[in-house]
């Protein structure tokens, strides 16, 4: 049995290729170009041959062109595809541009803020200092008064007790010694 389907069958043996039919074209063709011979010659049997491989071009013709056309409308539509892609990049390319300059910017800004409070912080400080040095300068100006006042005071009494003396008034009923009232 496996001699058998080894062995070409008779039916493979007298199967035309494509190289024998390109062979009986030309043959048919320098036939009719050196001497005219009428077409009835040719074998019905080249001719069905003949007819089937045209047939089979024209079907793998027309399922090429089929292909071809196909594979156009792909690459119009790809080639619209990649275009709009390309559009579309440009466009993010733009707007992260335009967010990165938002964001510098705003790094800057709050760069200037900072560096704002830390001068208010500053002033701040220094404005407590000199509140704080304002308010022990009144303390100190307000007990050199109170000092003051109690010097003045008790200079007066002083000066209000020698008179009373030197005048000769009492200190207890406030009458002068010596008259009679």
């Amino acid at each position: 049995m496996q001699a058998l389907q080894h062995a070409p069958s008779a039916a493979d043996e007298h199967q035309p290729t494509a190289s024998d039919s390109t062979r009986t074209i030309k043959a048919a063709a320098s036939k009719g170009k050196s001497s005219p011979a009428p077409q009835d010659t040719a074998s019905p049997a080249a001719l069905t041959q003949l007819r089937s491989e045209l047939a089979a071009t024209q079907k793998t013709r027309a399922g090429l062109e089929a292909e071809l056309s196909t594979l156009n409308s792909n690459l119009a539509a790809l080639k619209a595809t990649d275009s709009q892609q390309k559009q579309r990049i440009a466009q993010l390319e733009k707007h992260r541009a335009h967010l990165e300059r938002r964001g510098k910017d705003k790094q800057e800004e709050l760069k200037g803020k900072g560096r704002f409070v830390e001068e208010i912080q500053d002033e701040m400080v220094a404005l407590n200092l000199q509140l704080n040095m304002a308010e022990q300068e009144k303390e100190r100006l307000k007990k050199e008064n109170e000092e003051l006042t109690r010097r003045w005071l008790s200079k007066m009494e002083d000066e209000a007790s020698r008179m009373n003396v030197q005048m000769g008034w009492e200190e207890q009923g406030g009458r002068r010694k010596g008259s009679k009232s």
